[in-house]
């Protein structure tokens, strides 16, 4: 049987139609969805994933970027199915791929773009790598902004840690809160392995003078956290010793003493005033963590930038060079020598000597701090930078900044806090805690950041902004994507996603 039938009446036609119509918008709501797009983006002949990559809707403000395994999610669900989203790594081929087709299959593989610059560009001499790389810092006071601005951020924050090794000895207390039982205690609910993430997206203003005593402060839009474990025995424990610490008057001091080593405490205790909610934490302590996370990426700061500063531990390649948003660029590849940490890629404009990327980390065999003292060890395994610079009205200001290091920690010590009141010839024993420690600890962090904006403000606009005390901070025992939904984020790795808080 047709479905049109010319013998139809005119209303049986407008049915019809109507019929189609609807039929129509759904088949389009199936492909269409109003959840994000979701994919991994891929180099073309490796098949390894290219992490912190740019991918947007062209002509529009909508833009993400990729996480460390390549993957990515954008929002879709303005947008027709013809229009194109680009996607953009430095020193490969740009793609522009319609929506219609990704939502067939939504991975995506680019094809490098290093050209041979001696055979594109005519010089007057050969092209010196090490030269190159010895501009970026002269020209970096022309190159960066280092003004007064506000941008608007992601930050996601993610610890692990191991414990390998706790054995508490205990010997002797006169702190009344604190015996044998209590350290036995300690010891078997120390958690052996933690989890935790915390995603934060707001406004960030941030300062260039060193004398502001803020060098940034925050908005919060959404804070999100989660933490694997639920250790009350340990808080209540922690707790008796701020409770005994804060019974200090000016007289008395607090000592802690390991060996025939000893040194007295400073205590620092956050601002009680604030009447902290389960659901809050400090702004302040937010705000200053991010900037100790974020000056690393400073050129100032000579243990990271290593190669910048003392390039004569290096071997530099020219590689070759790429085309970026007008731009033609330099791709340096460079190894340590004997005193050099690290290895990595720079990608250095042709003309402004700007580092526009640099990814780079510790090279096979090297590692960063390693000490091992009377029982104390510490070891820097594993750091891996990846870092980029966006440019906005002929100059650069940075457009995301990641970080991941491994370390290891270890203790094995005898130890004893004192409270001791002080006294002309010799100060007295108040309280005391005696015993030992040995403890091996493998920890990993890991720190993003995303600026989905950037603009200049005036020094007025920066001083007068009146940061918050406290923000509210969803807790969650897993990721959930309905949290996020509307917003452009870093997509959460797969072991992120996969990972549920563990309650004891």
């Amino acid at each position: 049987m047709n479905v049109y039938d010319k013998n139809s009446s005119p209303m049986k036609k407008y049915e019809l139609l109507a019929l189609l119509l609807c039929l129509s918008i759904q088949s389009f709501a199936q492909d269409h969805p109003n959840s994000p797009l979701k994919g991994v983006l891929y180099d073309h002949n490796s098949r390894q994933p290219l992490m912190y990559a740019s991918i947007f809707v062209i002509n529009s403000n909508t833009g993400v970027i990729s996480n460390e395994q390549g993957q990515y999610a954008i929002d879709i669900s303005s947008f027709r199915l013809q229009d194109s989203i680009r996607f953009q790594y430095m020193g490969y081929q740009i793609k522009d791929v319609a929506i219609s087709e990704l939502l067939h299959s939504a991975d995506v593989y680019l094809e490098e773009n290093i050209i041979n610059i001696s055979e594109t560009l005519i010089f007057g001499s050969e092209q010196d790598p090490d030269f190159i790389v010895q501009q970026v810092l002269l020209y970096a006071d022309s190159n960066y902004h280092k003004d007064y601005s506000a941008s608007e951020v992601f930050v996601r924050k993610r610890d692990e840690s191991d414990l390998l090794l706790f054995n508490l000895d205990y010997k002797k207390s006169t702190i009344s809160e604190i015996d044998q039982d209590a350290i036995a205690m300690a010891q078997q609910k120390m958690p052996r392995h933690s989890t935790s993430y915390t995603d934060f997206l707001g406004e960030m203003l941030s300062s260039p003078e060193k004398t502001d005593s803020l060098r940034i402060k925050i908005k919060p839009k959404k804070v999100v956290s989660l933490n694997d474990k639920d250790i009350t025995e340990i808080d209540q424990l922690a707790q008796v010793f701020e409770d005994a610490f804060k019974k200090t008057d000016s007289l008395e001091y607090w000592k802690i003493k390991t060996g025939i080593i000893g040194g007295k405490l400073g205590l620092d205790f956050r601002d009680t005033t604030l009447n902290l909610q389960e659901d809050e934490i400090a702004v302040m302590d937010f705000a200053t963590n991010l900037y100790y996370d974020l000056n690393d990426y400073q050129f100032d700061k000579e243990d990271m930038w290593d190669f910048l500063h003392k390039p004569s531990r290096y071997s530099f390649t020219l590689v070759g060079g790429t085309r970026l948003q007008g731009q033609d660029i330099y791709i340096i590849d460079f190894v340590p020598k004997n005193k050099g940490l690290y290895e990595g890629r720079l990608y250095i404009g042709l003309s402004s000597y700007a580092l526009l990327r640099a990814d780079f980390q510790y090279a096979e065999g090297k590692h960063g701090r390693n000490f091992k003292l009377m029982g104390v060890s510490f070891k820097e395994e594993e750091y891996k930078i990846s870092v980029n610079f966006e440019k906005a009205d002929e100059r650069y200001h940075l457009k995301y900044f990641s970080f991941k290091k491994v370390s290891s920690f270890g203790i094995d010590r005898k130890l004893a806090l004192l409270k001791k009141r002080k006294k002309p010839l010799f100060d007295k024993t108040l309280l005391e805690l005696k015993g030992a420690i040995d403890m091996q600890v493998r920890s990993q962090q890991s720190f993003e950041c995303l600026l989905l904006s950037y603009e200049d403000i005036s020094p007025w606009d920066y001083h007068h902004f009146e940061q918050s005390k406290k923000m509210k901070v969803i807790y969650v025992e897993q990721f959930d994507d309905s949290l996020w939904q509307g917003y452009d984020i870093l997509e959460p790795t797969k072991q992120m996603r996969d990972y549920k808080k563990i309650s004891y």
